[in-house]
């Protein structure tokens, strides 16, 4: 967190990382979300009695960065956090961060931004969620997370040293907060 607050030092990670986390509160296919839709009675006349059917939208695979909108202490447990940085002007923290991600940004791949959407695979199975919405969507047993995502829908892989940027000190826009 002190490289962050001081250097702006920031590291995209791929989604395709986070599956093979040892992490729990990390450990999540990003790349896929399963759904059930329960059919009606009439729509299971029309299917020979099936109650319901199966299916996943998938995503390839891209860079995130991962922030939350708010503090909360399993968080904290989770992570075995000793500080966060609070950021007081996303707006600007956006700006800077858009400028130092020209590198990965072509025609087809732009810097986005966003809150994720938690899904319940069973509630949400009549909601069509098309696979570009798919990296701001979670499943919803990671809702406490309340996940701020910056993230870059890449065609080609970076290596970590190309997806370790710095976007200068965040001093002015930010505190760092020791925990322990």
């Amino acid at each position: 967190m002190h490289e962050l607050h001081q250097d702006g030092g920031i590291f995209f990670q791929s989604a395709s990382n986070y599956k093979h986390s040892d992490n729990l509160s990390v450990k999540d296919d990003e790349l896929q979300l399963q759904f059930i839709h329960y059919l009606s009675e009439k729509e299971q006349a029309e299917i020979s009695g099936a109650k319901c059917f199966k299916y996943t939208v998938s995503s390839p695979d891209f860079l995130t960065l991962c922030f939350t909108d708010a503090i909360n202490y399993r968080m904290i447990a989770d992570w075995n956090a000793e500080a966060v940085v609070i950021i007081h002007e996303p707006d600007e923290f956006y700006n800077r961060l858009r400028v130092c991600t020209k590198q990965f940004q072509s025609n087809h791949t732009l810097l986005k931004r966003g809150s994720v959407r938690y899904i319940d695979p069973y509630f949400d199975g009549k909601t069509l969620i098309e696979s570009e919405h798919l990296p701001f969507c979670k499943d919803y047993k990671f809702q406490y997370q309340q996940e701020y995502r910056f993230v870059i829908c890449n065609e080609k892989q970076f290596s970590e040293q190309e997806r370790k940027i710095y976007i200068g000190s965040l001093t002015d826009i930010a505190t760092l907060v020791d925990l322990r």
